[in-house]
């Protein structure tokens, strides 16, 4: 469960609001489109960022979350993987 992991503790610290909605995410393919909302903002270009901790542990809870749930990572393209 995310709220056992200290990485989820750290952001729920800085942020609890985005701590929430991993929590209600994980273990769902939504999680990595709120994730791709968070590291990429594109609505906002002058947003200051998270501070460095807050990144790392984002970017944890990512991989974490990569190989709890491997079956909803996205699949490769098929035009790629014909290619080969």
């Amino acid at each position: 469960m995310i709220a056992d992991f200290k990485q989820y503790l750290l952001i729920k610290e800085s942020n609890p609001i985005i701590a929430e909605k991993l929590k209600n995410l994980w273990g769902k393919k939504d999680f990595y489109v709120f994730m791709d909302e968070l590291l990429q903002e594109r609505t906002r270009p002058l947003r200051t960022g998270f501070p460095s901790q807050v990144l790392m542990a984002l970017s944890d809870l990512s991989s974490m979350h990569d190989l709890q749930f491997p079956e909803l990572l996205a699949k490769g393209d098929a035009f790629w993987q014909s290619a080969i």
